[in-house]
Formats: structure tokens, C-alpha cells, sequence
């Protein structure tokens, strides 16, 4: 058995009656809800490089410890605190989306992505110091059939090429690329 698999036989044997909190040692009860800690830095930047820090902001909300808070948790949070449009934001644990990643990709993804499907709370547990990053949504990705027909009614010189493109959307022709 290794190290790891110690640790999280530790974790589950644990006694349910008294926990301890992240920020402080005082025992709480079993009904209360141990929580901890979740820094967010939301950028407003396109890159996350320490030269860019003035164009981030820090915020802190408290997130339950068994990792059950969902991204859309989150951001409700960080909306609550901060006033922040957070259902317009993406949030990253290093370089995993926790929830949407593109505008226009249904809000229940939000409500599926929890915490603990990234081992969030308990990489927080051992180092406090790291953040969530949030950022706008990136566009919605562009349907790659349109770049190839955008540029075919280029090179026929069609002259209304959005036309040309969206006529050919929806039918066989759009995928079938070779005649």
C-alpha cells in the first residue's frame, strides 16, 4: 500500500462526529459543514503571467471541504461577494475548466463540474496559497467546414461569401468536401 493510499483510507476512516475546520483547529459538529477557503483571481488579462497581476483582482469565498460545490457554486458565490458577472466567466484550476468553457454551451455543465472531480479541496488543504483563476468565456469555436467553404468561395470569386457559406450550412455538401 503506498503513501497515498494511506492517506485516503485516513481520509475516509475518519470519525464523522467531530471534523476540524481548514481555518481554525476548533471541533465542529457533524451537522455543521467544514468548509475552506477557495481563493479566485479573476483576470482580465489573456494571459495569466505574473506581469499581468494589475489586471487581476483576488477574492475569497468559503467552499464546503468535501468538494460538493459545483462552478456554478462558485461563481453565485463570487457573484455574491464581489458583484461580478459570473455567468459570463470561466473558471480553471491550473489548466482543467471547471464548468463552460465557451460562450453558448449550456449552463448545466456548471452544475455538473464539482471540486472534488478536480481534487481541489484537498490540494488546498496542503497548499492554501493557490487560486482558481476565472476569465471571460472564450467565444464559441467556429465550425471548422466554415473556414474551408468561406475560403472555396474566395477562390471561385463569389462575391456575397457569407451567402454563398450559409446556403451550403445545414445541407450534405457542408461535410462532404470532395466531389
Amino acid at each position: 500500500m503506498t503513501a497515498e493510499e494511506k492517506t485516503d483510507d485516513a481520509d475516509v476512516d475518519r470519525d464523522a462526529s467531530t471534523t476540524t475546520t481548514a481555518t481554525t483547529d476548533a471541533p465542529v459538529t457533524a451537522n455543521e459543514r467544514r468548509t475552506i477557503t477557495l481563493g479566485l483571481r479573476i483576470t482580465h488579462a489573456s494571459a495569466n503571467v505574473p506581469s499581468l497581476a494589475h489586471l487581476m483582482e483576488t477574492h475569497e469565498i468559503e467552499v464546503d471541504a468535501d468538494g460538493a460545490d459545483t462552478a456554478a457554486d462558485v461563481k453565485r458565490k463570487l457573484a455574491a461577494k464581489a458583484g461580478v458577472p459570473a455567468h459570463e466567466l470561466c473558471l480553471r484550476w491550473f489548466d482543467n475548466v471547471i464548468g463552460r468553457e465557451h460562450v453558448g454551451q449550456d449552463v448545466s455543465i456548471d452544475d455538473r463540474d464539482t471540486l472534488a472531480k478536480f481534487n481541489i479541496p484537498r490540494w488546498l488543504e496542503k497548499f492554501p496559497h493557490w487560486r482558481c483563476t476565472l476569465a471571460l468565456l472564450d467565444p464559441a469555436p467556429r465550425d471548422p467546414y466554415e473556414a474551408i467553404h468561406t475560403a472555396t468561395a474566395i477562390h471561385k470569386g463569389i462575391k456575397d461569401v457569407d451567402k454563398y457559406v450559409d446556403d451550403l450550412r445545414g445541407t450534405d455538401d457542408w461535410t462532404d468536401l470532395v466531389k
